[in-house]
């Protein structure tokens, strides 16, 4: 019985059915368990209640709607199952800090929560391995849907997306580490990876858009935080510091760049470097004459 199987199935069904009426009968059906299996593995297996992961992942599809497109609250709240206008806002007050009305109008970051994938570290080592190439370079969008990778940014956006599925990766994406590494440099590392992502995704209430473990392709958030390390790392202190406000919008920029320049530094102690950012220079400014009036 390969219950993570069924249990990605159950996600899967889930992420479908977000707009339909959603029950425990409903989906223990659908995997062929009784309700209280379907229940306690789901648990399990995702730390979390099947009835707050499909609260959570209904409030961030809204979320999302809300922020795209011009929509009524009430439309809003009825598509996703809510009784009423007044439930959602409160569930969604709940979950966010935000009233909805204020965040279609203000756009304010708040945490997404993405679907789960309970599969992941299956086959994450055949995957990964796509990502990598000799040439260290990034491509334009407009030359390659995909953006590549050498080892050391593959291996980081990796450890990031790991620990984004879930904190209980910490021990996997320390080993993931240790064998590129060593395991010095891996605790040193696997230490910085999980104080900035917890800077980052916590203290400012805004979660990161990720790629899955193995991915080709990278978030605007992804490339933003390598070329943070990088900028850090190589000594582009301004570049840095835009980036970080870019980030994270709060007071605690200089953490953020400690904790940032340590994992970099740590990286670079086990014989992998991230690269500096593309455009880390700043743009030189046209000198300007000023003339004496008499």
């Amino acid at each position: 019985m390969n219950w993570k199987l069924n249990i990605q199935e159950v996600i899967n069904w889930i992420d479908n059915n977000l707009e339909s009426e959603i029950s425990l009968k409903k989906i223990s059906d659908y995997i062929g368990y009784s309700e209280f299996h379907t229940s306690r593995k789901f648990s399990h297996y995702t730390n979390s209640t099947l009835r707050r992961y499909i609260m959570l992942r209904r409030l961030s599809q809204a979320e999302k709607e809300l922020r795209d497109n011009n929509v009524r609250i009430i439309d809003i709240a009825f598509k996703y199952g809510f009784q009423s206008q007044e439930a959602f806002t409160k569930s969604f007050f709940n979950a966010f800090s935000i009233n909805p009305g204020e965040y279609s109008k203000t756009k304010k970051p708040v945490p997404f929560v993405l679907k789960k994938d309970v599969l992941f570290l299956f086959d994450i080592q055949a995957r990964r391995s796509r990502m990598i190439v000799k040439q260290r370079a990034y491509v334009r969008p407009e030359v390659s849907s995909e953006t590549r990778f050498c080892r050391p940014e593959a291996l980081l956006l990796d450890c990031f997306r790991l620990w984004s599925q879930s904190p209980d990766n910490y021990t996997y994406l320390s080993g993931l580490i240790a064998r590129e590494v060593g395991r010095p440099h891996a605790e040193r590392s696997a230490k910085a990876i999980k104080l900035l992502a917890h800077v980052l995704g916590l203290h400012s209430r805004r979660t990161f858009y990720l790629m899955h473990p193995g991915s080709k392709g990278a978030t605007a958030d992804e490339r933003a935080l390598l070329a943070l390390i990088g900028a850090v790392l190589h000594n582009h202190r301004t570049h840095a510091n835009a980036i970080a406000m870019w980030l994270l919008p709060v007071t605690c920029h200089g953490t953020v760049l400690a904790v940032a320049g340590e994992l970099g530094r740590a990286f670079r102690a086990g014989g992998l470097e991230i690269a500096r950012p593309r455009h880390a220079a700043m743009q030189k400014k046209e000198p300007v004459q000023i003339r004496a009036v008499a």
